[in-house]
């Protein structure tokens, strides 16, 4: 109806794109947790092998791993997870950009953790998360500890 009230709040950052207001949120959260280790990689994805896992069992960007995962927002709300007794098979043919760079850097057996910029996660539509779990809004930035506990070629 026109009697309404609207409260609006807009909030300006001094970053000029999304990447860079991203990789500062990503910075300020290493720094806050004290996170060391971690380097920053294709599309401004932050990672931090945990363990390379076994040698002879390679991921390309065309594998299907299985993994178990947590995904979180930065402020810890878990969005998804898989744990060993739902582990999950993931496409990387299909999975988010921030996956196909980065779990390719592990072996089967390999655990990273990984910081993901907005365009290389959900970009500006955000997406549901899993149910009873936190949605993942627009422009958000995730953190997600990954095992690969196998890999299909």
């Amino acid at each position: 109806p026109s009697n309404e009230v609207i409260d609006l709040t807009i909030s300006t950052m001094p970053e000029k794109t999304q990447a860079a207001l991203d990789d500062r949120l990503i910075r300020e959260f290493i720094a806050a947790k004290g996170i060391a280790g971690m380097t920053k990689g294709p599309g401004g994805v932050y990672y931090l092998i945990n363990s390379p896992g076994l040698v002879g069992s390679p991921i390309n960007r065309g594998s299907t791993v299985v993994a178990t995962y947590t995904g979180r927002l930065l402020d810890g709300a878990v969005f998804d997870s898989a744990t060993a007794a739902d582990s999950a098979n993931v496409s990387l043919n299909t999975a988010i950009s921030a996956w196909k760079n980065t779990v390719p850097l592990v072996n089967k057996g390999g655990k990273l953790r990984i910081l993901v910029p907005s365009a290389e996660g959900y970009k500006t539509t955000g997406a549901t998360g899993k149910a009873g779990a936190a949605s993942i809004p627009g422009n958000a930035v995730l953190d997600f500890d990954i095992e690969v506990t196998d890999v299909k070629n």
